[in-house]
């Protein structure tokens, strides 16, 4: 029933204000169309080659050991940590969800490695936030090594806030699915939340619905620079219930409890807050916007994530 009434609510909500609901939504596909689509679609198409078992195999033999010995999870949990990290929503629980069928995770493994592979990718932070929203790329290098600072942390602390020994459902493990729909499916979600956003004027209530727009609004409010950083870092971290319900809707007929994500999501948001201010406090904020370093550390990462997929196609069509 509070489904239903929760439906109907919005429903006309959008009826009554279909104008301020269209421009919401126009706002949320525009975001989609030239920034998440772009960003996000060449990873769902490599889900195949960037989860298969001889990705696993190769994850679990780079770094399976620090993956055991330090968080309690199967080595093959390394590969979606770094498509998560990677790429972002909701590629992480996509990748997630195929090595947890694979190779048999129980449920609360699942939520662990879950929680801690869908936060946002790199191009959200330096391209969309620091050099777009901010004007400072370098701005954006803090919002990303907070996020990923939480990332670890949250594998971690989940080992004792997610102990459900409990199989998976026999659903398959094809988590992306085909690529081209879950794109749609994500670019659908952006435009229902944007449509509430704007049918709401509540500018304030985007930091709860919709990143992007949230985002946006904390960089334009007058506030102290380290203050706007832990922010965007808290908002990052929790994602807003857009972001959660593309991960969420990848991991539905898993187990995964839709309330424990959202909250486990918000704990990661207060980390990436903390590590934010403890890097402001540090006066560690001025990385150039072109640093080589970050250059070489992507390269290396993007050969790395590469291998087990070359490893696959050469045995495909050879």
């Amino acid at each position: 029933m509070g489904k239903l009434l929760l439906g109907v609510g919005l429903a006309l909500l959008l009826l009554c204000r279909p104008e301020d609901a269209a421009n919401g939504a126009r706002e949320a596909l525009c975001q989609w169309y030239y920034v998440v689509a772009p960003s996000l679609y060449p990873f769902m198409a490599l889900m195949p080659l960037l989860t298969c078992p001889e990705a696993n195999r190769f994850y679990d033999a780079a770094l399976g050991g620090v993956m055991r010995k330090l968080f309690g999870l199967p080595g093959s949990a390394a590969s979606p940590v770094i498509v998560g990290m990677i790429a972002g929503s909701p590629a992480g629980c996509a990748a997630a969800r195929a090595v947890a069928m694979a190779e048999g995770y129980t449920r609360g493994q699942l939520e662990r490695v879950a929680v801690a592979c869908c936060g946002m990718s790199p191009a959200f932070f330096v391209s969309a936030v620091g050099a777009g929203m901010l004007g400072n790329a370098g701005l954006g290098h803090v919002l990303l090594r907070s996020q990923i600072m939480a990332q670890v942390s949250m594998l971690a602390l989940t080992g004792a806030l997610c102990r459900d020994g409990a199989g998976l459902p026999p659903v398959g493990n094809d988590a992306g699915g085909n690529p081209v729909l879950t794109i749609i499916n994500v670019a659908g979600t952006m435009a229902l939340f944007g449509a509430v956003a704007g049918a709401l004027r509540m500018p304030w209530l985007s930091l709860a619905l919709e990143i992007t727009a949230g985002s946006r609004r904390l960089c334009a409010a007058s506030l102290e620079m380290q203050w706007k950083l832990a922010a965007l870092s808290a908002l990052a971290g929790y994602g807003g219930l857009c972001v959660c319900a593309q991960n969420i809707g990848v991991l539905r007929d898993c187990g995964v409890r839709p309330v424990k994500f959202v909250l486990l999501r918000c704990l990661a948001g207060a980390l990436a807050a903390g590590f934010s201010l403890m890097q402001t406090r540090l006066g560690d904020t001025g990385i150039p916007s072109i640093n080589p370093r970050m250059l070489s550390i992507s390269c290396i990462l993007a050969v790395f994530l590469a291998v087990p997929a070359i490893i696959r196609l050469r045995k495909t069509i050879f």
